[in-house]
């Protein structure tokens, strides 16, 4: 009687497994880029310009890998209003607009100028460059006080601001009082929302500190100056 014979042992594949583990590892990669990539774009008060960037960071955690790519710059509203803004020395300001991919707030304070600059007539013209052209007066008042708002991070008032003057009816040589006024009648309505933030995670980057505003108050023409104008 003829003896059993035992089956070979199967080959392993090697090849299958490495490809296995290799297809394993791209897409944790792939999942890991695409969870750690943080993009967003940013506003320059210096200049009114926008650019985007982008940067790596280990999801979970504040901790970047790598450097940040940056855009190109890019004009965020008409030259009608760019005319008007003060020449700032040293390195550009930049405030994040939006970010996405991330658990912060997906927009930032910055987003109110950019999008009050960005309001169109019906017919697709800049409201805003118009109402530069003609009231060239007050546009040598308004943009250079936006700007320096910007410069110090207070956003939440500009739309205010902005309204104020599209509706202003008073003589040229007021204006620039009337302005500081209501201002700092604005500011100093918000001031228990301003001084609520300061315990808020990442209020440095979003919202200034009250003691910062009050220091940009004492630069307005005082109450009792304006008064007598």
């Amino acid at each position: 009687m003829p003896a059993s014979s035992t089956p070979p042992p199967k080959k392993r594949k090697p090849l299958a497994g490495l490809l296995f583990l290799l297809a394993i590892a791209l897409c944790s990669l792939l999942s890991f880029l695409y969870v750690g990539t943080i993009k967003g774009t940013e506003f320059s008060p210096s200049t009114f310009q926008s650019r985007s960037f982008s940067y790596l960071r280990i999801p979970g955690t504040m901790s970047r890998l790598g450097p940040t790519t940056l855009g190109p710059s890019s004009p965020t509203t008409e030259l009608e209003i760019l005319k008007h803004l003060t020449r700032q020395s040293g390195p550009d300001t930049w405030h994040p607009i939006a970010i996405l991919n991330s658990n912060l707030a997906p927009k930032y304070p910055a987003a109110l100028l950019v999008e009050s600059l960005a309001r169109k007539s019906p017919e697709g013209n800049s409201i805003w460059a118009a109402w530069s052209a003609n009231h060239p007066a007050l546009a040598a008042t308004l943009w250079p006080f936006i700007q320096q708002m910007a410069m110090n991070n207070i956003y939440l008032e500009i739309p205010s601001i902005l309204e104020f003057a599209e509706n202003y009816q008073g003589p040229d040589d007021k204006f620039e009082v009337e302005l500081h006024a209501r201002a700092r009648e604005l500011l100093l309505a918000h001031r228990s929302l301003y001084e609520s933030y300061a315990n808020s995670p990442n209020h440095s980057i979003v919202f200034p500190t009250w003691l910062d505003i009050e220091k940009w108050l004492d630069s307005l023409i005082p109450p009792q100056i304006a008064n007598n104008r």
